[in-house]
């Protein structure tokens, strides 16, 4: 008796912190409860949660986990698909590197040929340009045949009275000066024969052209000579 009142006392003694702490130790344990109920619930609103009670997998929100499963090892259609990919693509680079090695070829072909027509173009040129000028100075050595040319004066000239053409050669050298001359188709006179190479012999002749006759010394000259009773 004596100890169940002086427990008594003792709860009387401290009746008011224990009325304090009543409502604080409920309060602790109503939060306690609500926080457990409150897991609770966030367990059942996740997916693996209800994916676990649905019997199905699990499915994971984590992205590298993802991007794991997703590197999976190709099938071998997969891999006959890569192979003839990169086989066409190679091919195709081929077949476009040997394309450019054609038009390069073309292009050096074509820059090689237009090279070959400019510089026969350019001797041909050369050679027109050669024989014109050839022409010419044959013009001018037949010009000075003529201006030395005359009819005989002699007395069997005058009373046989001759007339003919007669073709004679000469050669030249490159100053003019004349190297030999003769009697190519006669006129079936001796007066007008022997008068032709008197005027080959007579006649001053201008120097070769630079132009014409490369190489050459000299050169030999074809030409005719009418001659009339009136010339």
């Amino acid at each position: 008796m004596i100890l169940q009142e002086r427990h008594w006392s003792i709860i009387y003694y401290y009746r008011e912190q224990i009325s304090y702490l009543f409502p604080l130790l409920i309060c602790l344990i109503s939060w306690l409860v609500l926080n457990q109920l409150n897991k609770v619930s966030d367990l059942t609103s996740q997916p693996e949660f209800v994916a676990y009670l649905s019997n199905d997998p699990i499915v994971s929100s984590n992205p590298i986990q993802e991007k794991r499963e997703k590197l999976t090892i190709p099938s071998k259609p997969d891999i006959q698909k890569f192979e003839e990919k990169s086989k066409s693509q190679s091919d195709s680079k081929s077949k476009s590197t040997s394309v450019e090695n054609i038009t390069t070829s073309s292009n050096t072909a074509v820059q090689s040929n237009l090279q070959e027509s400019s510089e026969k173009s350019s001797e041909a040129n050369q050679t027109t340009s050669a024989s014109a000028a050839g022409v010419r100075y044959e013009g001018l050595v037949l010009a000075a045949l003529e201006k030395t040319k005359r009819y005989p004066t002699s007395r069997e000239a005058r009373e046989s009275r001759p007339e003919g053409v007669v073709r004679i050669w000469l050669t030249l050298d490159r100053s003019g000066n004349l190297l030999d001359c003769g009697l190519l188709n006669s006129s079936g006179s001796n007066l007008l024969d022997n008068e032709a190479i008197r005027t080959a012999k007579r006649a001053t002749y201008p120097a070769f052209p630079n132009s014409i006759y490369s190489g050459e010394n000299s050169h030999r000259f074809t030409t005719s000579l009418r001659f009339s009773i009136n010339s």
